[in-house]
């Protein structure tokens, strides 16, 4: 079975993916998927960061714990 990505190249269309993945889809030639991913338990819920913090931030802590642990083991 061919993915719709397999069949869009095969198709040598000018359409964008995604208004041709609509197209095909109105069509019924492609089934229609929802975006919902499950859970490892099959649930939909939606679990949340303990730290909504700003990417910025967890990056440069990630960075000064990496200095710390580097400056340990040359110590050493």
């Amino acid at each position: 079975m061919l993915s719709a990505n397999q069949v869009y190249k095969n198709s040598n269309t000018e359409l964008p993916f995604k208004e041709w993945l609509k197209r095909e889809q109105l069509k019924g030639k492609l089934d229609v998927h929802d975006n919902d991913f499950l859970n490892a338990d099959a649930s939909t819920d939606v679990v949340s960061s303990p730290c909504n913090c700003k990417p910025l931030i967890k990056f440069l802590a990630g960075v000064a714990i990496g200095y710390v642990v580097c400056k340990l083991i040359t110590k050493k």
